[in-house]
């Protein structure tokens, strides 16, 4: 294709998407409170069994109608939950227009370069799934984070509780002293509790909000000691002894599998550095891959081992720490 055609074109759509994105993410920023409050009045209504006010359903705008077609579909709630434990505030109809115009952006440069057929699909596949990726890699981390505050957040808790404070306020007490995201699920709790909520049924959504197997033993133990009674304050010592303990568990099998993580970073990597190096010294050679049939017959199926041999080295070095 022409240089001079489709470098115009590219940068065109380029620009396009960027300034559609950006407009996303300003109408996303602002609305973040108005859907705060609206959620509130939900709850409140919920509550005393009211329908929704009429002013909250107005203003059905795009948006508003992409959210109740993806709640439609069977993975619209597999896809809520990921989004609310990967702590992040954008809204499903958003985050689908992003993958969406990133999946849209990349078919079209790979279009403009050259190439075509199982390449434009590889790339559809690939950019379709990258979201996806990142919501997992954002639910380890503040995972990994919620861990790492939780014994904290119950010797504050036991603290609390000593002085004389009711579990009821020791929630909204904490939010101002942790840091994030173990802030955030605590000022949840304050807030639903703050609107009439059971605290047994507080403490499920702070569960289902994260898939922390020691956050789950923190609120198994609470919901137990809320219907059968006991010593609080001796339950949360016992939990944050424990907590810590499987926190060194965990830090001694990262220790000892970082060998075996550097290993398959080095083999995960290497072929495409090997590929890269062979574009830039010899590019005729490599592309005897994707120009003849015998080459694209080769490249489908190394691609599909390596695919496959990362996957495996991933699940090699990814010790069980949780159970």
């Amino acid at each position: 294709m022409n240089l001079k055609i489709a470098l115009p074109v590219l940068l065109f759509f380029c620009t396009f998407v960027a300034l559609y994105a950006a407009y996303l993410l300003w109408q996303e920023t602002r609305s973040r409170r108005a859907q705060r409050f609206m959620s509130r009045l939900e709850q409140g209504a919920a509550q005393a069994d009211l329908s929704q006010p009429q002013f909250l359903r107005r203003g059905q705008t795009r948006k508003a109608l992409l959210e109740g077609l993806i709640r439609r579909n069977s993975w619209a709630g597999k896809l809520d939950a990921l989004r609310n434990q990967a702590g992040l505030h954008l809204a499903s109809g958003t985050l689908t227009q992003f993958t969406l115009i990133g999946a849209a952006l990349g078919e079209a440069i790979l279009w403009l370069s050259g190439l075509r057929g199982w390449f434009l699909g590889l790339a559809w596949l690939v950019a379709m799934s990258m979201p996806l990726g990142w919501l997992f890699w954002l639910r380890a981390r503040r995972c990994q984070a919620i861990e790492r505050q939780l014994p904290g957040a119950l010797d504050g808790m036991i603290r609390s509780l000593q002085v004389g404070q009711a579990l009821s306020s020791v929630w909204g007490a904490l939010a101002h002293e942790l840091p994030m995201p173990l802030q955030e699920e605590f000022y949840r709790v304050h807030e639903q509790l703050q609107f009439g909520e059971s605290i047994d049924r507080a403490l499920e959504n702070l569960a289902s909000r994260s898939p922390s197997a020691d956050l789950k033993f923190f609120v198994t133990a609470l919901r137990i000691q809320h219907q059968s009674g006991g010593n609080l304050v001796q339950l949360l010592g016992d939990q944050a002894s424990l907590l810590r303990e499987r926190q060194e568990l965990r830090g001694k099998i990262h220790a000892l599998s970082s060998e075996a993580r550097l290993s398959a970073w080095i083999l995960g990597v290497l072929p495409f550095i090997v590929a890269g190096g062979m574009l830039i010294l010899s590019p005729g050679q490599l592309s005897l891959l994707w120009n003849t049939p015998s080459g694209l017959t080769l490249l489908k199926i190394g691609v599909a081992l390596q695919a496959a041999g990362i996957f495996w080295l991933w699940r090699l070095v990814q010790p069980d720490a949780r159970a």
